[in-house]
């Protein structure tokens, strides 16, 4: 068993605090342990039994976890407590996924988030440092977990036979636009860079888009939203 706990405190609203609150609370902290346990442990089950090893109701209740190995000597427990602590920091100023954090992880805070527009505060507390769960966390996975979209699109690169190719297909992008994977409908051969047309050539090809703006001064600046 491992000695270091890790706590959470609860704030209810003007002193009250919910029951149905308070157990949709502690019980999104104690998924949130299990889920960090998996992702570091390596363990498809985990390697960390949790125990509520004390609990004050009086004022702000604490709650006091603390992990049993189940296999040891592998202890993640410090590893666990630091990257619970170091994420929710990260997250108080950040939109970058913290270390650790799986999609489930990040559902598991957000449930305990949502429970802070019931509460005047909920706080995690670490070796008597402490990092409070803010609302934003809502928005912030939300972006994390859910924004990602698919389109039509393509992607250059090189095969060991072929010096270029452009691959076809449904290209999935996060939040932040940058691409995730691809569903791949079709590939050929990239074209020289001397064979692809350039804006003179192509002014004779496609219709003025601008009006009386020419093209090759139009879509150069199209593309910055000019």
């Amino acid at each position: 068993m491992s000695l270091e706990p890790i706590s959470l405190r609860l704030q209810g609203r003007h002193g009250w605090l919910r029951p149905g609150s308070y157990l949709v609370a502690v019980r999104a902290f104690w998924k949130l342990l299990q889920n960090l346990d998996i992702t570091l442990s390596g363990e498809a089950k985990g390697s960390v039994d949790w125990e509520i090893s004390a609990c004050k109701r009086s004022g702000p209740a604490v709650v006091i976890f603390l992990g049993h190995l189940r296999k040891p000597p592998k202890d993640v427990v410090c590893e666990i407590r630091r990257t619970v602590f170091n994420g929710i920091r990260k997250l108080s100023t950040s939109d970058e996924r913290p270390h650790g954090f799986t999609d489930t992880a990040l559902q598991e805070l957000r449930a305990l988030a949502e429970q802070r527009g019931l509460m005047d505060e909920i706080a995690v507390i670490v070796d008597e440092k402490e990092e409070l769960i803010q609302w934003s966390f809502i928005e912030r996975i939300e972006r994390m977990t859910h924004n990602d979209f698919e389109a039509l699109s393509s992607v250059a690169g090189t095969l060991e036979s072929v010096s270029g190719v452009v691959v076809f297909g449904n290209l999935k992008s996060n939040y932040l636009g940058e691409p995730m994977h691809m569903r791949v409908s079709g590939i050929e051969p990239c074209p020289n860079e001397q064979d692809l047309p350039n804006i003179p050539r192509m002014s004779g090809r496609i219709p003025v888009a601008a009006g009386t703006t020419p093209n090759r001064i139009y879509i150069p600046g199209a593309k910055y939203g000019k």
